[in-house]
């Protein structure tokens, strides 16, 4: 009979382990909001190719500005908040923003490249205020590639390599064989 009411006691303190835990979970995730503000990227970034630099007829350097959307949808004004563009040779360029409920915010960064490396950027932003706990309402992170564009006019201005040397074998191969079997 003691053993009968030692698992009673047993499951009843684990059934309260139990519900004070999923408690501190939920409570943990109202709280963290910290005030109702939830940021948040909107769609991929973008950019657009401004300007390049040219040395002696190669190009040396392109200018780009690169635009990111962020949001709040919570129902509070976030708090300040730091966002980081970084490259791969961590190159880092930040600019700090403070978004009311509901506000969409377009922020242009302008970057520069001096390699014909496509490279990876990424992109996050986090409370500008150490002592705020980071949580999933007010940190992210997303990443994109942004594609060097080579434009430049001796490699447009070529004239045809191989491809033009497999055009003209491809043709005399089918001329021979449309030749041989006309004989036969």
């Amino acid at each position: 009979m003691v053993c009968i009411k030692s698992k009673v006691f047993i499951m009843s303190l684990i059934i309260a382990l139990l519900i004070t835990v999923i408690s501190i979970i939920l409570t943990n995730n109202v709280l963290a909001r910290e005030g109702g503000y939830d940021l948040d990227f909107v769609g991929e970034p973008e950019y657009k190719l401004i300007d390049t630099v040219s040395r002696e007829g190669q190009t040396i350097g392109w200018s780009y500005q690169i635009y990111i959307n962020i949001e709040n949808n919570g129902d509070a004004q976030s708090k300040e908040t730091i966002l980081k563009i970084t490259d791969e040779d961590d190159i880092t360029l930040s600019k700090t923003i403070q978004l009311d409920p509901g506000q969409t915010e377009n922020v242009t960064f302008n970057w520069s490249a001096v390699s014909n490396k496509d490279q990876n950027i990424e992109v996050s932003f986090s409370p500008s205020n150490l002592d705020i706990d980071k949580n999933q309402y007010n940190t992210g992170s997303t990443s994109f590639t942004l594609i060097i564009d080579e434009k430049d006019s001796s490699v447009e201005e070529n004239t045809p390599g191989f491809e033009f040397i497999l055009m003209f074998i491809s043709l005399l191969i089918v001329t021979l064989i449309l030749k041989r079997n006309k004989k036969r």
